[in-house]
Parts: C-alpha cells; sequence; structure tokens
C-alpha cells in the first residue's frame, strides 16, 4: 500500500509546489492551467491558497481528493493551525483522564489524519505553561505514543551528519535490546547502560541544548526527566540481576520504555530540531558529537 503524503488545503499554491513539485501537474489536469505560466506561478501562487484556488475553479472536494491521491497526497482534515493546536491539545488532556484510547485514536483520525512534529511539541508546551504539571506530563509520555504512533508525519530528509550518527547510536541501541533475553545477560545490561547514558547526555547538552536557545525547552522538561528514569530503571536492574532478583516483565517494561524514547527522538525530537535549528546550529552539534 502507498505511503501517502499529508498537505494542508490553507497552504500557498506556490510553498506546495515547491516542496512538492507533482502537485504542480496535478492542479493542472484538474483545471488550474495558469499554474505552468511562469510569471503567474511565481506572482500569483504565492499569495494563491489551494483552498481558494479549488473554490474559484469550482473543484469537487471529493474530486480534488481523488486527484491529488492519484499523485501520492492526501489533504489534512482540518489545516487551520488554531483549530488543529486546540484540538491536538483537547485530545491530549483527554487522554491525561483516562478517556478509551480507541475513541481518542478514532476522533484524532477523524480530525487530524496526520500531525507533525511542531505541532505536538507546541501543544505540549502549551499545556505546560497553562499549568500542567512535568510530572503528569512524564507519567502520560509512554501513553501518547499509542497514540502517535502511526499518526507522525515526518518525512524529513536531512543531509546532517549529527543527525545520521544519532540515528546509528539508536541502531545500536536496538542492537543490544534484541539480544538482551533476561536478566542474566549482565554484560550486555551493563553495555547498554553505558551506550544509553553517553546517546542521552549528548542528546541532552547538544541537541536540546540548542533547542532551548529557540525557546524549545519542553523536550528538557520532559524527555531528559525520563531519560533519567529509564537509567535508573535499567541500574535497578543491573543491581539486583545478581540475585535473580527481577523478572522477565522488568526485561519486558525496560524494552518497551527505551524502544518508545527511540520512537518520540525521531519522530518528535529530530524533525523538530531540523524545522528550528540552523545549519550553523547542526555544524556545531557535528564538531561536539564525539
Amino acid at each position: 500500500m502507498t505511503t501517502l503524503e499529508f498537505i494542508n488545503i490553507s497552504d500557498s499554491i506556490y510553498d506546495l509546489c515547491i516542496k512538492y513539485p507533482k502537485i504542480k501537474e496535478a492542479l493542472f489536469d484538474l483545471g488550474v492551467d495558469k499554474i505552468k505560466n511562469p510569471i503567474m506561478f511565481n506572482t500569483v501562487s504565492k499569495i494563491m491558497t489551494l483552498e481558494k484556488a479549488v473554490k474559484m475553479k469550482n473543484i469537487d472536494n471529493d474530486e480534488l481528493r481523488k486527484k491529488l491521491n492519484e499523485y501520492g497526497f492526501e489533504l489534512n482534515s482540518i489545516s487551520n493551525k488554531e483549530d488543529r493546536n486546540d484540538i491536538l491539545k483537547s485530545l491530549i488532556v483527554k487522554l491525561h483522564y483516562g478517556e478509551n484510547i480507541e475513541n481518542i485514536k478514532r476522533e484524532f483520525e477523524d480530525k487530524l489524519i496526520k500531525v507533525s512534529a511542531e505541532e505536538v511539541h507546541n501543544a505540549m508546551h502549551e499545556l505546560i505553561d497553562n499549568g500542567m504539571s512535568i510530572d503528569e506530563a512524564k507519567r502520560f509520555f509512554y501513553i501518547r505514543t499509542l497514540v502517535l504512533k502511526d499518526a507522525m508525519d515526518n518525512n524529513t530528509k536531512t543531509n546532517h551528519k549529527a543527525i545520521d550518527i544519532f540515528k546509528e547510536e539508536n541502531r545500536s541501541i536496538e542492537k543490544l535490546l534484541n539480544e538482551i533475553k533476561s536478566y542474566d545477560n549482565i554484560n550486555i545490561l551493563n553495555e547498554l547502560y553505558d551506550n544509553l547514558n553517553s546517546h542521552y547526555s549528548k542528546k541532552e547538552s547538544l541537541f536540546i541544548t540548542a533547542l532551548k536557545k529557540y525557546g524549545n525547552d519542553e523536550p528538557s522538561k520532559v524527555m531528559s526527566r525520563v531519560d533519567k528514569d529509564i537509567l535508573n530503571e535499567l541500574k535497578d536492574i543491573i543491581n539486583y540481576s545478581k540475585n535473580n532478583q527481577i523478572n522477565s516483565e522488568n526485561i519486558k517494561l525496560l524494552k518497551e520504555h527505551i524502544s518508545d524514547m527511540i520512537f518520540k527522538e525521531e519522530n518528535i525530537l529530530i524533525p523538530l530540531c531540523v524545522s528550528v535549528l540552523s545549519k550553523e546550529d547542526f555544524d556545531n552539534i557535528e564538531i561536539k558529537y564525539s
């Protein structure tokens, strides 16, 4: 099954076509013929949203969606940023109040379909600023993944070496996780601890510190605390493993928590860094990444 790229109908035609050249062909097929006129494209399309264009051409929404699907695209159900932010915050609050996860996932799919790393970050940032405690945000850190797992829209491609190294470390961590079968793998557990401790330290001192310069401190407030919890959880397993006092359930939970963190790093933290940090920031991170 082909994965569709989600786009917002409120974005300008120019921005959409620059980011996704195939959209120009799809719109031309729908009758937006002036889109191939260089003068019109470089002037009018910069202020003309996709929504306004389809209305001017009397293009039915079903027809638009079908044509976009043919070219590999899908429309987000709700495109207004403020509306999407309010809905996302509302769903997170419902989740924290214990509403049925499956109901929330269905509402999420109906109203938002996909969300970006920036949207998730901004929603959590506002909720914390408005009174949600860090402890509560941390407590539901893993549960939020159940909703976000299939909803993240982060097909971000970069040439930043620092990100490549960061992801390579995650692959090494995943390899160690696969090698852990029980609490008696003390050597692997120790190696995993060293790798995680180094990985989380670099994440905090390089990526998260860089984000703080731009006012993005939510990852530091929540993600960094969860990193410490994971390291303490692993340390306890190592300490008690000599006496066989840790059962397979503890190992299972540890693996889930580490895998969940990897998901959030690569689908929220890294895409957020890509959208916020400058090339100079990434160059500095690469220099310090050793």
